[in-house]
């Protein structure tokens, strides 16, 4: 449960705005962008936890699908991040 609350804390600190799925696309190229590849896995690892917490029915209050909500737009706000970092190079 600890790891859970690690993930989903985690994942709120790289929350932004920008967001239309709710399950981030891992799509960021780890060659170029490592950093922002690690955090996008993270967040993706994170979305998955929580899937397999709301499986065992433990989305009390929509607290679990919200935290997935806002990694996704999270995972959004890193592919514009590589965009722009990619544009810049």
């Amino acid at each position: 449960m600890k790891q859970v609350f690690s993930m989903i804390a985690g994942g709120v600190l790289l929350v932004c705005t920008g967001c239309q799925s709710t399950e981030p696309i891992t799509n960021i190229n780890y060659r170029i962008h490592p950093k922002l590849a690690d955090a996008q896995h993270y967040a993706q690892r994170a979305v998955d936890t929580i899937s397999g917490v709301q499986r065992e029915g433990g989305d009390v209050g929509g607290h679990a699908e919200r935290a997935k909500e806002l990694l996704a737009r999270a995972n959004d706000e890193l592919i514009q991040a590589a965009t722009l970092a990619s544009a810049k190079n």
